[in-house]
């Protein structure tokens, strides 16, 4: 059995949350028997104190009440466990002797923590958090790195002399079937898009 660890709803991560979905039923279609578990949203739902109370409440639900809920699933010793999100590398220590694998999206906020130029500066707490994942980068057995971008700052600033953890460079799949398609079509699609002017070279980004 594969264990699949997922994210957390209330951090609002939906491609990350997808990710998981897709892990799960990407196993199940190949016969992998798979299960995916997240962190209950108990505490972290309550926003009667503001959304920043939340956010800190949040921390008792991935850290204190998902550690229970992880050990009862480790009972059952899978074969693998799966961390799906880096960010999600704090639970590496809870996993004990099983098999870890995680997949690495980006180190951006790592590297920010480590005093690194990025876009993304970390505040003093979040610094603490960051330092805690690269400690669960490093006790991985092997981490799957979505590009090859992200597997040279995996190198860089996780693994040891000895090669550990292993890397892998697997990058994501498409959940759709994708294919080109005629010019003539494509620009009739793209017609009906009113604030873009077909007459001017674009560029087309996808992401936050």
């Amino acid at each position: 059995m594969v264990l699949l660890i997922g994210n957390y709803v209330p951090d609002r991560w939906p491609s990350m949350l997808h990710f998981g979905r897709m892990m799960l039923d990407g196993l199940r279609r190949s016969g992998v028997e798979a299960v995916l578990i997240r962190p209950p949203a108990v505490f972290g739902r309550i926003q009667f104190f503001g959304a920043a109370a939340a956010k800190w409440l949040g921390y008792i639900d991935k850290f204190i009440l998902f550690r229970w809920r992880l050990w009862r699933r480790l009972s059952a010793r899978p074969a693998v466990v799966h961390i799906c999100d880096h960010s999600n590398a704090t639970y590496a220590q809870a996993v004990g002797q099983s098999p870890l694998l995680i997949t690495c999206h980006d180190l951006f906020s790592v590297r920010a923590a480590l005093g690194e130029e990025t876009d993304c500066p970390p505040s003093f707490t979040g610094r603490i958090l960051q330092r805690w994942i690269l400690r669960g980068l490093k006790s991985a057995d092997v981490l799957a790195c979505v590009s090859n971008y992200t597997a040279e700052d995996v190198k860089r600033l996780v693994t040891s002399c000895s090669g550990r953890p292993r890397l892998a460079v697997v990058p994501l799949g498409l959940n759709r079937p994708f294919q080109l398609i005629a010019s003539d079509l494509a620009r009739a699609r793209l017609a009906q898009i009113g604030s873009l002017d077909l007459s001017r070279a674009f560029i087309l980004h996808v992401g936050s």
